[in-house]
């Protein structure tokens, strides 16, 4: 695991992502209260793309892409499901 200044930034907790599927792991993130996701990608993981494209009740709200090195960083925001 890498190391970034980006969650100290926005004021959030750095944690690893889990070893679950990504809908698992939105569902955890909702059930303990979070409101967004930030998604980090350095080298290979930047060319793997996101793993959360196709999980439902998540908007991209920003997506950055450096443009001299293989880095990018996706805010996603967890909405409530339907009837919650």
């Amino acid at each position: 695991m890498g190391w970034s200044r980006l969650v100290c930034y926005v004021g959030g907790r750095w944690v690893p992502l889990p070893a679950a599927s990504p809908e698992c792991t939105v569902d955890y993130g909702r059930k303990n209260g979070a409101e967004y996701l930030v998604e980090e990608f350095v080298g290979d993981d930047y060319m793997a793309g996101s793993r959360f494209n196709s999980v439902p009740y998540l908007e991209r709200v920003y997506y950055y892409t450096s443009d001299c090195a293989p880095y990018a960083v996706i805010f996603w925001r967890i909405m409530p499901e339907p009837g919650n």
